[in-house]
């Protein structure tokens, strides 16, 4: 359960807006949905549930309610082009410390958009950039895996997300 009230507190002095929602079908499709109706601020999408939730290459991302974090970034994008492509890794690299400092649990970084645990994925992350007009954006979502344990049947061989808490 998303703790509204708390966030907006926590986050009252920071410029990205907050929009939280108990169910989605992706966050970042619904980056896409706000770029398409004209949005251009900054903004933070958090679900609590993902209907749709997607990885790298149309994979899906099993994201079921009270279980995890799932988040998107809605930026402009300023800069060169190149620059953005090492957006994904400092993802990584700033989500794997938070879970080590909140939780004190240590992940390591696989091919730079996901993180593991014992083997076993507990996090993926989305880069996406969207050009609309003249500007360009960065959808940046990542999908952190709590305490999810009932996986449906069509993903039992390939389970590989681990519970945190």
């Amino acid at each position: 359960m998303i703790h509204r009230e708390k966030l907006q507190a926590i986050l009252s002095d920071c410029p990205i807006a907050l929009l939280t929602l108990d169910c989605v079908d992706s966050t970042n499709a619904e980056a896409r949905r706000r770029l398409q109706k004209g949005a251009c601020e900054p903004v933070a999408i958090l679900a609590d549930q993902q209907t749709a939730g997607r990885g790298r290459m149309g994979r899906s991302f099993y994201s079921p309610a009270q279980t995890g974090i799932y988040l998107t970034l809605l930026l402009p994008m300023r800069g060169a082009l190149a620059e953005a492509v090492s957006v994904t890794a400092v993802a990584a690299v700033a989500v794997h410390r938070a879970i080590a400092r909140v939780t004190g649990i240590e992940t390591e970084i696989k091919w730079v958009n996901d993180l593991y645990r014992n083997g076993r994925k507990v996090c993926g992350i989305l880069a996406e950039s969207v050009v609309r007009e003249t500007e360009r954006y960065l959808i940046l979502g990542v999908g952190v895996n709590l305490s999810t344990i009932d996986f449906p049947e069509e993903m039992e061989e390939e389970i590989v997300q681990e519970e945190l808490i």
